[in-house]
């Protein structure tokens, strides 16, 4: 996100300015109601005008940058963006099994879908609990895959194809 900074005088500097202070870079779930604040990081000394600000974000969120403001330049944010976050997927196939990991995983839906007569059937579906860590048994030999709807906050997301052996 950029910003546009003015000086205390009323004077654009513009993005990118020789603009020194702190800025914070902020967040909220997409689902989130307007109301509702935002997460903040830590301040970060702009450098040359700029800053990087690195983290991890486990749904799809808004983002705002926050110039914190000094003496010189007026505190400002800048406009929202969306940031749009897929999950990760991680399967494995067995013996009569499929196993895997999902993350983020608490509430969210999955399919296990089996490719039979040239398309893909679901034969089992559910939701994670507790933890990343899922698991089907009994099921017959064939190609399968995992199918993630997508959600509010959540971009969907389908796994390659593993086989299953009997």
């Amino acid at each position: 996100a950029s910003i546009e900074v003015t000086s205390e005088d009323g004077e654009e500097d513009g993005e990118g300015a020789e603009v020194e202070g702190e800025v914070r870079l902020c967040s909220r779930v997409v689902s989130a109601d307007d109301d509702d604040d935002f997460t903040c990081s830590e301040p970060e000394e702009l450098e040359s005008g700029e800053a990087e600000i690195s983290g991890t974000l486990p749904r799809s969120a808004e983002i705002v940058a926050y110039f914190i403001g000094d003496d010189e330049y007026a505190a400002s944010v800048s406009d929202m963006e969306e940031v749009e976050v897929a999950p990760v997927v991680k399967v494995t196939g067995g013996e009569g099994e499929l196993t895997g990991t999902l993350n983020p995983a608490v509430g969210q839906k999955i399919r296990i879908q089996q490719y039979t007569n040239g398309s893909w059937k679901t034969v089992a579906s559910g939701k994670i609990t507790s933890t990343k860590r899922w698991g089907v048994q009994e099921l017959d030999a064939g190609r399968y895959r995992v199918k993630v709807p997508a959600a509010t906050d959540l971009l969907g997301f389908t796994s390659r194809s593993v086989k299953v052996t009997d």
